[in-house]
């Protein structure tokens, strides 16, 4: 999302006297219609949701988008959240911060507390609480997959997720940026996952598996939501030293970080219920659908697709026929829309208004989509 103007609530008596202030302060133009404005989800500043809704006034579903961008950029996706807002749906477009800003789990507490945001404020929008499907591209694939496969078997989990090339295991991605001929763009994803993780899988590797180390530090054993180090760590008592410690600290990260640990099949909820996703790379991709392919495994409730060509992240859906796939599974996991059944038949195949201030969409390959 780009980040632009968040309510400052100094209204005059007429609505159309209510100020929209860009968070650099500067004055804006009001919004269209379709974009209803900027809003705080938190007290971070990129903690922000833009909000789009098209004309009406039927209670509609949700659908939450994510960005991509390394964990590190923002990218645009206004142009599709215009359209997913004509097509009946209430669209948020979210902001978290970003692996400058904090290292993981940050960006899946700001998806959450986004989610929970927009289940307050669904009332304020028209929108249904009840049906809300997460929409991620890239690293922004790999937040929506993970906080919904974290989210299962509770009343915050979504109705589903589709994800358009997932980072889904940023270990995976760290490992392909390390070898002979990765392109400049897998080679930043590897250093941009290791800044989101805050350590080096490498080091907690060697210090995991010395021949002093204690044995249980050798279990592949996964820590629960908090951030504390695993209950093995603390029972080795002064056989672990503080490198040790921090190695399985480490290790327990870039676990967390696949969202397959939390998935049926994962070590971390195994039989657990499943989630409902549609998992999306196009067939050049410096994301690889092996990526998807290995959350699948684990996620009995996933689909994998590959589509022709080359590119990443939002470029399949300009894809012939993906865009329609997309809504034909959003409408099947939270019902069809009551204005798409006027409009749902005809794919529109470009971008479209821009958000406020145009930004171009991302070049295909470049990881920010």
């Amino acid at each position: 999302m780009r980040r632009g103007m968040v309510w400052t609530g100094l209204c005059g008596v007429l609505a159309a006297a209510c100020l929209m202030v860009p968070q650099g302060g500067r004055a804006a133009a009001v919004p269209d219609a379709a974009f209803k404005g900027t809003y705080s989800y938190g007290p971070q500043k990129r903690q922000t949701i833009g909000a789009y809704r098209g004309a009406g006034t039927g209670v509609r579903p949700v659908v939450m988008i994510l960005h991509g961008g390394y964990w590190a950029q923002d990218s645009d996706w206004s142009g599709w959240a215009r359209k997913l807002a004509a097509r009946g749906f209430v669209v948020f477009d979210v902001d978290y911060r970003l692996n400058t800003d904090a290292h993981w789990q940050a960006q899946r507490a700001d998806a959450l507390t986004a989610l929970r945001w927009i289940r307050a404020q669904a009332g304020r929008f028209r929108a249904d609480p009840r049906r809300v499907v997460l929409l991620g591209s890239s690293a922004g694939g790999q937040i929506a997959a993970n906080t919904a496969e974290y989210t299962a078997g509770t009343a915050e989990r979504p109705a589903g997720v589709v994800a358009l090339s997932p980072v889904a295991d940023p270990y995976l991605a760290w490992r392909a940026g390390a070898r002979s001929g990765a392109s400049a763009a897998q080679r930043r994803l590897r250093r941009e996952a290791q800044k989101l993780a805050g350590c080096d899988p490498t080091k907690a590797k060697k210090a995991a598996s010395a021949p002093e180390a204690p044995a249980a530090l050798l279990a592949s054993t996964i820590p629960a939501a908090s951030a504390a180090p695993p209950a093995f760590v603390a029972s080795a008592g002064s056989g672990a030293s503080a490198g040790f410690v921090a190695a399985a600290k480490c290790r327990a990260v870039w676990d967390d970080m696949a969202a397959r640990t939390w998935a049926p099949g994962g070590p971390e909820r195994p039989g657990g219920p499943g989630m409902p996703m549609l998992l999306m790379h196009l067939a050049h991709d410096f994301v690889p659908v092996a990526h998807s392919r290995g959350l699948a495994k684990a996620e009995p409730q996933a689909t994998v697709s590959v589509v022709p060509g080359t590119g990443h992240g939002m470029t399949a859906l300009t894809r012939p026929g993906v865009e329609r796939r997309v809504l034909a599974w959003l409408m099947a996991r939270v019902g069809r829309p009551a204005t798409a059944r006027r409009t749902y038949g005809t794919e529109i195949r470009t971008s479209g208004a821009a958000h406020r201030t145009p930004r171009p969409v991302s070049a295909a390959g470049s990881g920010a989509a």
